[in-house]
C-alpha cells in the first residue's frame, strides 16, 4: 500500500469520495479553501477535472487510490505497518466525511472503530428503498458481482446497506421528511442540497465552474427536451450496453421525429456512447447537470430519464418523466406505451 500520510493539521477534515456529485457536494460543503484533505478510491472523475481541481488548490492534499488498496478478495487484511500507518492518519483528522460506508473504505472504518460521518450519495436516495446483493440473493436475480460482494460482505461481517455502521455517527440528507423511520432515523441530520448551492460564495461558485469547466447552455429553443442517461448496464438494470442504447435512442427519435430539439446528457459513471446518435446534442459527460442549470437560464419543454435521482434537484424542465420507480421495482406503462417500449426488451 502506497503510503501518503504526511502532516495532517487536526482541526482539518478528509473528504472520501468517488463520483463526479460526490466531488461536487464537497466543494460546496468545505469551509476553507486549501484547508481539507480528498481521498478518492477507484475514482470515476475524469483526469482533466482532477488536473484543473489540483491548479485551483481546493484541497490541500488530494490522493487518489484503488479499493484494493484497502481490501480485496487477495489481500483482505492490513499488514501491522500498514495498519498502524492509516490508523494514525486517520485518527488525525476532526471529521471523516464519506459518501458511500457499506463496501470499500466504509468497512475499514468500522472494522477499526473510527467514526465519520455519511454524506447523502444523491438527491434523496434515502427514500428509496435500498436493494443490493442481500436481497437478490437466492432469486435468478443474483448474478456475478453479487458473488463478489457476497463473499466480501461475510468476511468483514459488516452491514450492506448504506448507514448502518456502528460507528456511523450522522447521515446527512437533504430532505429529512422522505427518510426511513428504522434504526438509522436519530442519525439523518437535513441540509438541503438547494441551500448548499444558495448560500456559496461568488468565488466559491466560480472556482467550482472553472474546476468542472462548466459551459453556459445558449440558444435552446422553447420545443426542447433533455435526457438523462445513467449506467443501467452497469448497474444490472439492464443486461447490456446495446439494450440501454436502444432505451434512449427510442425517446430521442420520437422527439426528433416530432421537430423537437433533443438534448443528452451522459451520466458521469454511463460507459455507453452517444456520439453516434443522429441529430442530438451531447453535453458534457463529466459535469453535474446541477452546475449547467446554475450558469445557464433555460427552460426545457421535458426532462426524461429512466430513474434518476437527480431530475428531483433540477428546475429546468416544465415536465419531467421518470420510467423506472425504485420503490416499487415497476416500470410507468403509460409512458412504456407512450414511447412504444415494450417491457420485455428491457
Amino acid at each position: 500500500m502506497s503510503s501518503f500520510y504526511g502532516e495532517v493539521n487536526k482541526e482539518n477534515d478528509i473528504y472520501i469520495l468517488m463520483t463526479s456529485y460526490q466531488l461536487l457536494i464537497s466543494l460546496l460543503k468545505i469551509k476553507t479553501i486549501n484547508r481539507d484533505t480528498l481521498l478518492l478510491i477507484d475514482s470515476n472523475i475524469s483526469e482533466d477535472v482532477l488536473i484543473r481541481l489540483k491548479k485551483e488548490e481546493a484541497f490541500k492534499e488530494i490522493e487518489i487510490k484503488s479499493d484494493s488498496d484497502y481490501f480485496s478478495l487477495k489481500k483482505p487484511w492490513f499488514t501491522k505497518l500498514e495498519k498502524k500507518k492509516f490508523l494514525k492518519f486517520i485518527n488525525c483528522f476532526k471529521n471523516i466525511n464519506i459518501f458511500i460506508d457499506h463496501f470499500n473504505i466504509g468497512h475499514i472504518l468500522n472494522k477499526y472503530e473510527i467514526p465519520y460521518n455519511l454524506l447523502e450519495d444523491g438527491y434523496n436516495v434515502f427514500q428509496f428503498k435500498s436493494q443490493n446483493f442481500m436481497d437478490r440473493i437466492f432469486t435468478k436475480d443474483f448474478y456475478f458481482q453479487d458473488y463478489k460482494d457476497l463473499i466480501k460482505h461475510l468476511f468483514f461481517l459488516k452491514t450492506s446497506k448504506p448507514g448502518f455502521g456502528k460507528y456511523c455517527q450522522s447521515i446527512e440528507v437533504n430532505d429529512i421528511s422522505v427518510v426511513p423511520k428504522d434504526e438509522r432515523y436519530n442519525k439523518f441530520k437535513e441540509v438541503p442540497r438547494k441551500e448548499l448551492f444558495k448560500n456559496i460564495t461568488e468565488e466559491r461558485k466560480q472556482l467550482i465552474l472553472r474546476v468542472f469547466d462548466v459551459e453556459e447552455l445558449s440558444e435552446v429553443k422553447d420545443n426542447s427536451v433533455l435526457v438523462l442517461t445513467q449506467p443501467l448496464s452497469i448497474d444490472g438494470l439492464m443486461d447490456s450496453d446495446d439494450k440501454q442504447y436502444g432505451f434512449y435512442k427510442r425517446i430521442c427519435d420520437k422527439y426528433l421525429s416530432e421537430g423537437y430539439e433533443v438534448y443528452l446528457k451522459p451520466h458521469p459513471r454511463d460507459s455507453v456512447t452517444y456520439e453516434k446518435m443522429n441529430g442530438v446534442k451531447l453535453i458534457a459527460q463529466s459535469v453535474p447537470m446541477e452546475l449547467i442549470e446554475m450558469v445557464s437560464d433555460v427552460k426545457f419543454e421535458r426532462i426524461i430519464t429512466h430513474s434518476s435521482t437527480a431530475i428531483n434537484f433540477l428546475t429546468c424542465g416544465k415536465e419531467k418523466e421518470v420510467f423506472y420507480d425504485f420503490n416499487t421495482q415497476e416500470y410507468d406503462e403509460k409512458l412504456l406505451e407512450k414511447y412504444k417500449i415494450n417491457k420485455d426488451e428491457l
